[in-house]
């Protein structure tokens, strides 16, 4: 599963090591700072630092609900009944593993990009792009949907 997006695309050549956003324990508790007290806290955070991420701001009318829809419920089994075509229906484990993280407004999403990529220099996850062989990748909304 974790190339599905990559075949699908036919970037047969890009390996998982290429989308990396080296993110610490430090950065994942601080960017689910909100839901610190809860029970899947830790579990969270040893997930989204348990291997490769991206990171990445979906634009367009909508944005926040058109990818919130993309992802699906963020309940794997709701998912697997409500939203059959979501990935976390297709690539989701559990409700940890849920496939990926969508922002739940627009203040969300205001705060959450910034913590990704900064509107001030020096501040948020440091760069790990090398800019060797590389290329910029825009993923059109028409791509992904089926």
């Amino acid at each position: 599963n974790q190339r599905t997006f990559l075949r699908r695309t036919k970037c047969h050549d890009l390996h998982q090591e290429d989308l990396f956003l080296g993110g610490t324990v430090r950065q994942a508790a601080d960017f689910y700072t909100e839901h610190q007290t809860k029970s899947f806290f830790n579990n969270l955070v040893q997930f989204m630092t348990s291997g490769p991420g991206v990171a990445m701001e979906p634009m367009g009318e909508e944005a926040v609900s058109v990818w919130r829809r993309i992802l699906g419920p963020t309940i794997w089994g709701m998912a697997r009944k409500e939203a059959p075509p979501s990935l976390t229906d297709q690539v989701g484990t559990d409700n940890t593993r849920n496939a990926g993280h969508g922002s739940d407004s627009l203040a969300s999403a205001a705060r959450e990009l910034e913590f990704f990529f900064p509107s001030t220099a020096g501040h948020g996850p440091a760069n790990t792009a090398n800019y060797t062989d590389c290329a910029c990748c825009v993923i059109k909304a028409h791509a992904i949907s089926e």
